[in-house]
């Protein structure tokens, strides 16, 4: 098992490149060359590395394969291919499970969510249920979903990534961002522009 993580992230500081190895240090809290001891079989990560190491590579993979299914649904967008319901509820929930998502695809969500009748299933995560929620009223849809009270609105957008600019971004929060504790911010100019 050790050597599969050694493998996982000896792979992915290759494909990242310089500064990955300091970027798994201050992730893992441990000092750079214990990172450098693990790549070189000098030492190797305890448990609790071993099983964080894990899970941030299952995750990088898994938002990897969700900007897939973004992709996906842009070049359905601009081949003006119909997509099935239910392919299309899928794909929506796990864009909405990327970590951060760009206005624009926002407004294709909500452009398609206006366009077809979309079943979907209840996500477990509180987080995507308050993202589905939102989705779901923005495109003036009626929801059962109720807002999940977290103290702090979450970002949505790539750019709330950053503390200043998520502060600035309040400033521009709608008033159905407020309801679903969602840092988000006006679609419908961009959603005019798909009509």
């Amino acid at each position: 098992m050790d050597s599969d993580i050694i493998n996982r992230l000896s792979r992915d500081c290759n494909t990242h490149g310089y500064g990955r190895k300091k970027w798994w240090a201050d992730t893992l809290k441990v000092p750079p060359l214990t990172v450098s001891h693990w790549l070189h079989g000098r030492q190797q990560p305890n448990g609790q590395h071993s099983l964080q190491i894990q899970k941030i590579c299952e995750d990088a993979k898994q938002n990897n394969l969700r900007t897939v299914w973004k992709n996906l649904l842009w070049d359905c967008y601009y081949g003006k291919q119909k997509i099935p319901e239910n392919v299309l509820s899928a794909l929506i929930i796990e864009i909405l499970s990327l970590p951060a998502i760009d206005s624009r695809t926002l407004a294709l969500l909500s452009y398609y969510v206006e366009k077809y009748h979309v079943e979907f299933p209840l996500p477990e995560s509180p987080e995507i249920r308050n993202r589905l929620g939102w989705l779901l009223e923005v495109s003036g849809k009626e929801t059962d979903i109720k807002p999940h009270a977290f103290r702090r609105p979450r970002p949505i957008l790539i750019i709330a990534q950053s503390p200043a600019l998520s502060k600035h971004l309040q400033s521009f929060q709608t008033d159905l961002g407020k309801k679903w504790k969602i840092l988000d911010c006006p679609l419908e100019s961009t959603k005019t522009s798909f009509l």
